[in-house]
């Protein structure tokens, strides 16, 4: 598995090159308004969702892998200390309600 942060240096690169093509169909899209072009507003409409989209899918693929990560991640940790996460959470919330009583 990559890392994260070799993660998302891809999606900050995708959403980079994404947002400079929403800049330039943004103009584009003044300019047909100023035309009044409604056809080459509704394309360069279009094309900034498509961007948009583009950007939308990047960040719902690293969501998905960073989730794996972290629960690989807890499954590591858990094995390391032999303890369960939900035993865990039990035992650091018993100690925090100590500490604070």
């Amino acid at each position: 598995m990559r890392s994260a942060g070799a993660e998302l240096a891809d999606v900050r690169g995708v959403i980079d090159a994404q947002r400079d093509e929403v800049r330039r169909e943004t103009a584009a899209c003044r300019a047909a308004v100023e035309a009044g072009d409604a056809e080459a507003l509704e394309e360069h409409g279009a094309f900034a969702d498509d961007a948009l989209g583009t950007v939308y899918e990047a960040l719902s693929r690293t969501a998905v892998r960073l989730r794996g990560a972290i629960a690989a991640a807890r499954e590591v940790d858990g094995a390391r200390w032999g303890v369960p996460t939900s035993e865990g959470h039990v035992v650091l919330d018993s100690s925090f309600a100590l500490l604070l009583s």
